[in-house]
């Protein structure tokens, strides 16, 4: 069954006339308002006209399968006033064998209940996890001048399978997220830089606006009552789909939260991370670093869910969306030690996959976009080069105390090559350490005068981001290196 809304107790009242259950949330959010009209279709419903449909105790069918079927509900008020700044409206139902090429949702919507705009599918929500007989559409923001709502159910008998489609009920999730303060750069909210600077990521983390900036209704604590860690393999890359513009990116993430929580029945918002057109970063799941989230097709273990919010089909990311996204994936791939130009294996999807991904390259899903993902070639590109850059990842050493010390190749593949020019035979220890400071690779070495060339192998080491260290009596040398087999 669909659950009931989290934000606060749930209070059904038939409506007779509509023949529906419409479930009213008081609002805990200031002016945040939910609402829920909510269809069984178990029981006698009053249709504006219906064809050719049977109603079972385990909802309504096709009766004859040679002829059309349809179900055209009355017009219906949408029960929430003053909407602010915008209306959505999530519908979600429990179907049967459900089969898109049989069953087809569609919504219209009117101000006065006269003037109807054109019908509208419901696609399917493109993160949902799984493909059981919980349907969820996609998140469709209104204007608030929206009043009425209508919607039509199509069977294609044409497509019918062996077992038939059957609707046990609809349910209709509209919410007002109210007014929320809008982020800008000068709010943000920037991470200290960790104290032993020599094992942690050198590449800084972007400011973004906090889980109280955007009201979440949780605030700072998780949503999720045991937050799950995971260790990030890889980062996938989203867009929610929705419009291009609003006047509340703060508004939109909050319409997120509330539909992923509210319709899909999750415990907290899906992705870990969020970007809007402005270029504003938003934290989205709570619980911290490397929380797994809800983004992809129920493989979440070892991914970071970063959406971009706006829909990429047939346009790109603005150039500022894109911006904080390079920034975000090069923090994150110094963070987790991973090579942005790299493919791996992912456990939970089984496929080997770039390390920097879009959601359509693990799950059935058009998302991000036509016009975002074939962009992914040059962003990998560009993270990878802000990633050396930060991490000071070069073949030419410019400090003092070991003059002329030159790493090649960096990124190493089987093995790293290091040369240095010095005047005295001089006896010392190469180490290799990973990220969370853990040793790797010891290998003590004589190091002879004249361009002397030292070999360390890297073969055994995994894809990623290390330090390599040279020590020679008391000096000190820590410089990150790049594996990529």
């Amino acid at each position: 069954m669909l659950q009931s809304p989290k934000l606060c107790e749930v209070i059904a009242i038939k409506l007779l006339f509509f023949g529906v259950f419409a479930c009213f949330v008081p609002s805990v959010l200031g002016k945040s308002v939910t609402k829920t009209i909510a269809v069984d279709f178990t029981k006698d419903q009053i249709a504006e006209q219906q064809t050719n449909l049977l109603r079972t105790s385990e909802g309504i069918s096709v009766f004859r399968k040679n002829d059309p079927a349809f179900f055209l509900a009355q017009p219906q008020s949408i029960p929430i006033a003053d909407a602010s700044p915008f209306l959505s409206i999530a519908p979600s139902a429990y179907i049967q064998n459900f089969d898109p090429n049989v069953l087809t949702l569609q919504i219209r919507y009117s101000e006065d209940g006269q003037v109807w705009s054109g019908w509208n599918v419901v696609e399917r929500f493109h993160d949902a996890e799984g493909i059981g007989p919980h349907f969820i559409g996609e998140l469709t923001y209104l204007d608030t001048t929206i009043a009425f709502f209508q919607y039509m159910m199509l069977f294609d008998n044409s497509s019918q399978s062996l077992a038939p489609v059957k609707v046990r009920n609809l349910r209709f999730d509209f919410f007002s997220p109210g007014q929320v303060q809008e982020p800008s750069q000068a709010t943000l909210t920037y991470q200290p830089r960790p104290a032993n600077e020599q094992i942690q990521c050198g590449c800084p983390q972007p400011g973004f606006a906090t889980r109280t900036d955007w009201n979440c209704p949780d605030g700072q604590s998780p949503s999720c009552a045991s937050p799950e860690v995971t260790t990030s393999t890889h980062l996938i890359i989203h867009h929610s789909a929705g419009s291009n513009s609003s006047s509340s990116w703060a508004a939109v993430v909050l319409s997120i939260w509330n539909f992923h929580v509210n319709t899909n029945g999750w415990c907290d918002i899906g992705y870990n991370w969020l970007i809007d057109p402005n270029g504003i970063v938003y934290e989205g799941r709570g619980g911290g670093n490397n929380i797994k989230g809800a983004h992809f097709c129920a493989a979440n273990s070892g991914t970071v869910g970063i959406c971009l919010l706006g829909n990429f089909e047939s346009s790109p990311p603005t150039a500022e969306a894109l911006a904080s996204l390079r920034m975000l994936l090069t923090w994150k791939s110094c963070d987790a030690g991973l090579d942005p130009m790299a493919t791996s294996f992912h456990t939970g999807t089984g496929k080997n996959m770039e390390v920097i991904s879009g959601h359509r390259n693990g799950c059935a899903t058009q998302c991000p976009g036509d016009a975002f993902h074939p962009l992914f070639g040059s962003l990998r590109m560009e993270v990878d080069s802000a990633l050396n850059a930060c991490n000071g990842v070069s073949s030419i050493d410019p400090e003092p105390g070991f003059p002329g010390l030159s790493l090649f190749p960096n990124p190493a593949n089987e093995q790293i090559f290091i040369n240095w020019d010095q005047l005295t035979a001089e006896s010392g220890i190469i180490q290799v350490y990973n990220l969370q400071g853990r040793a790797q690779a010891r290998q003590e070495k004589q190091f002879l005068p004249g361009a002397a060339q030292t070999v360390l192998s890297t073969g055994r080491l995994a894809d990623g981001i290390y330090f390599l260290e040279v020590e020679v009596g008391a000096r000190r040398l820590r410089k990150r290196i790049v594996v990529r087999h």
